[in-house]
């Protein structure tokens, strides 16, 4: 038994060593993004600062503003795309070379980091964190009306499934405790969302374009809706 326990104890003294080891050899890049997560910060907090919006003063719905925020979710869109067909490729070659285990983690770290250029598209339309998340509760508001059949129009026919679609995905993948889709949509006055859906059918292609996965639907509609959501650090609180 003492031999038993020994022998435990040298196998978690080495995988400690181990561990320490790894960490060792990755600390540049765990270093490196950090430090791109606090830069992402900072510009979230600039875009909120340059671009103030407060969706609760919002009565109407501004379609031009809209219909940018549709454009710039489909070149977010396929970042995203991008981005995991990247990660994908990499987890294939990984397979075929023979990559060591900090080399393989190293790798997925820096492409990680990519992941923060996400906001790029928020800096060329000029669009802060809450406006963008103020347009995708609006959008999905408006396509949970024509899923659920409360506006019926032929012209939205495509449109009827996404609503549905992303329900299910997200509660596939939401965390026991984490908050109901439509809650975290939010409800909009009548007028807003029949605007939307004026818009919607000018490009219905468009539309389908620009959705993207329920997470990274959630990451949308989950940024700080305005300044109050964010302290003096440009922290969320």
């Amino acid at each position: 038994m003492k031999k038993l326990l020994l022998g435990c104890g040298v196998l978690l003294a080495l995988g400690l060593a181990t561990m320490g080891y790894v960490v060792w050899q990755l600390w540049p890049d765990i270093q490196q993004t950090v430090s791109e997560a606090e830069e992402f910060e900072r510009r979230l907090l600039a875009l909120e600062e340059a671009y103030p919006f407060d969706g609760e003063e919002q009565t109407e719905l501004d379609t031009a503003r809209f219909a940018a925020s549709l454009d710039m979710r489909v070149i977010i869109g396929r970042n995203l795309d991008v981005w995991k067909d990247d990660i994908n490729a990499f987890g294939e070659t990984i397979e075929e070379r023979d990559v060591g285990f900090v080399e393989e983690i190293r790798g997925y770290i820096s492409r990680f980091s990519e992941m923060f250029q996400i906001i790029a598209p928020m800096e060329d339309f000029a669009m802060s964190p809450s406006e963008f998340n103020y347009h995708t509760r609006v959008l999905w508001a408006t396509l949970a009306t024509v899923s659920q059949g409360i506006v019926d129009d032929p012209e939205l026919e495509s449109l009827r499934e996404l609503y549905t679609d992303m329900k299910k995905q997200y509660n596939d993948q939401r965390a026991e405790g984490s908050i109901d889709l439509d809650e975290l949509i939010g409800e909009f006055d009548p007028t807003v969302l029949s605007m939307a859906r004026g818009m919607l059918k000018t490009d219905t292609a468009r539309v389908e374009q620009a959705v993207t996965n329920a997470s990274a639907e959630a990451i949308f509609m989950t940024l700080p809706k305005g300044p109050q959501d964010l302290d003096a650090d440009g922290d969320e609180l």
